[in-house]
């Protein structure tokens, strides 16, 4: 707002006292910016578009707290699974080695011929066709189980009889795919509700062993990675815990391993 009036006596004497007020003014501002700031003195928050406030301290550590070593091996339980989203990347790391073992054993099952499937195994007393039984037999059960359907089980073992296409029936039992889905925990026939990480662990071993199996009776030789070695030993060992262990494996040889893939075969009876 502009104020019409004329210059009045005394103006001058006024204009000087406030130029003074306004000079102390800004030299006490002046200090207060340039004036040394403690370790502790809290800085001024700064706000960015898009980014969030935050209130920064000198002198204080903000390196972020250090991130704990995971294992896949690990076997803490889950606080709280609900679905296999929940359980994080432990699972998602076990289902690939499961994947891998799965891939090698296709690679050998898909080369099968019917002259094969009378060749005698380091499986006791099974020869190639009573083995793809076994482990195609198990496949569908797990994969079944673990989407919740009625898994091909009767008498303590799957009924699967071999066709006249095991590679086919192999692919098509969706193992990998079916627990992919799975819930924390899966209902088995022959042990109640058993958490799915143990489960993969264990299919690790069964897939594992019997494929040496199946590749030794048809005369090749196959490797696995140290990781998926590892897994399936923490799998062979939570199989001979369980009850039906004695009746599944026999006693470990005293053969003398080099490797731990050989200390796997081993300790499985091989």
């Amino acid at each position: 707002m502009v104020h019409d009036r004329l210059p009045q006596r005394g103006d001058s004497a006024r204009r000087r006292v406030l130029v003074r007020a306004r000079t102390d003014r800004r030299d006490r501002v002046l200090q207060q910016r340039v004036g040394p700031v403690g370790v502790r003195e809290s800085l001024p928050e700064v706000h960015r578009p898009g980014r969030h406030r935050e209130r920064r301290h000198l002198g204080e550590d903000r390196r972020p707290e250090p991130v704990q070593p995971h294992s896949v091996f690990a076997h803490a339980p889950d606080p709280n699974p609900v679905t296999r989203q929940d359980r994080g990347v432990r699972n998602d790391e076990r289902l690939t080695l499961l994947a891998n073992a799965v891939h090698i054993t296709q690679a050998i099952v898909d080369h099968i011929t019917p002259a094969d499937l009378t060749r005698p195994t380091p499986c006791g007393e099974y020869d190639v066709r009573r083995l793809l039984e076994h482990l195609i037999g198990w496949h569908q059960v797990f994969a079944a189980c673990a989407v919740g359907h009625e898994p091909p089980f009767a008498d303590g073992s799957p009924t699967y009889t071999l066709t006249d296409d095991p590679a086919r029936d192999l692919r098509e039992a969706e193992l990998v795919a079916n627990l992919g889905q799975a819930p924390a925990t899966i209902d088995m026939p022959y042990r109640g509700e058993t958490p799915v990480e143990h489960l993969i662990e264990e299919l690790v071993a069964e897939t594992v062993i019997h494929t040496w199996d199946l590749a030794t009776g048809l005369g090749h030789s196959i490797r696995y990675d140290d990781a998926t070695v590892a897994l399936a030993h923490a799998g062979l060992t939570r199989m001979l815990a369980e009850s039906f262990a004695e009746e599944g494996f026999r006693p470990p040889t005293d053969l003398t391993a080099s490797t731990e893939f050989e200390r796997l075969l081993v300790r499985s009876g091989r």
